[in-house]
C-alpha cells in the first residue's frame, strides 16, 4: 500500500540531525497523515522517512526570555486552540488553526467500533463535530484486504453525557497516541 524505502525513528533532536546527515535524501515526517496520503497516491513513493513524532521537546507553547511566544513545531492544532497563553495573547491563532490541514487531520481523530455501533471521537469545536451534530448523516468508505470496497451509510447521534467518559476511555486505551493529540482533560 505504501512504498516506503525506510522509516527511521529519531530519539532526540540531535539523533534526527544525525539521521538526516546519514540519509540526505530522507524526508522528515511528524504525524504523517498528509505524507502517507501523498505516498499512497505515488507522489512520494520510495522515499526514506525520518520520524520526529516522538520528540516531546518540540511540543508546547511557552514564553521566551525576551517575551516572545514560542510554539513548538510538533504542537498539535488542538493544543494551540486550548493553550492559555494563546487564548490570552493571540486568540485569533487558536481560532484559525482548526481551519487548516487535510480533512483527515481536521475531522475525525479516531473511530471505535462495536458489533452494532461505531463511535467517532473528535474535538467538539471541529467543523466535523458541528456538521455531524447538525445533520447526522455519515458515510464511510473503506477497502478490505482483498481490495473490495465497503460503504457504510448511517445516521449519527451524540453519545449521552453519562456514556461519553466510558467511550473516551475505551478509545484512548485502544489508541494511546491520542493522549499526545488531546493531553489532559480536553
Amino acid at each position: 500500500m505504501y512504498d516506503i524505502k525506510a522509516l527511521y525513528e529519531a530519539e532526540s533532536i540531535e539523533h534526527a540531525v544525525k539521521l538526516l546527515a546519514e540519509h540526505p535524501e530522507a524526508q522528515i515526517i511528524a504525524g504523517g497523515s498528509d505524507v502517507l496520503v501523498q505516498m499512497r497516491e505515488g507522489k512520494r513513493a520510495g522515499k526514506e522517512l525520518v520520524s520526529i513524532y516522538g520528540l516531546d521537546e518540540m511540543r508546547g507553547v511557552s514564553f521566551e526570555a525576551d517575551g516572545a511566544i514560542r510554539i513548538g513545531s510538533l504542537t498539535s492544532f488542538s493544543h494551540i486552540t486550548r493553550d492559555p497563553i494563546i487564548k490570552e495573547h493571540i486568540n485569533v491563532l487558536g481560532e484559525a488553526v482548526d481551519m487548516v490541514g487535510g480533512p483527515q487531520i481536521r475531522n475525525i481523530s479516531a473511530i471505535h467500533y462495536e458489533p452494532e455501533t461505531m463511535y467517532f471521537f473528535t474535538a467538539k469545536g471541529k467543523d466535523f463535530c458541528r456538521q455531524l451534530l447538525s445533520d447526522g448523516r455519515v458515510q464511510i468508505l473503506g477497502y478490505t484486504k482483498y481490495k473490495e470496497m465497503i460503504r457504510l451509510s448511517a445516521k449519527a447521534k451524540p453519545v449521552s453525557e453519562s456514556e461519553q467518559e466510558k467511550w473516551i476511555d475505551t478509545i484512548f486505551a485502544e489508541q494511546p497516541y491520542l493522549s499526545n493529540v488531546y493531553p489532559g482533560d480536553t
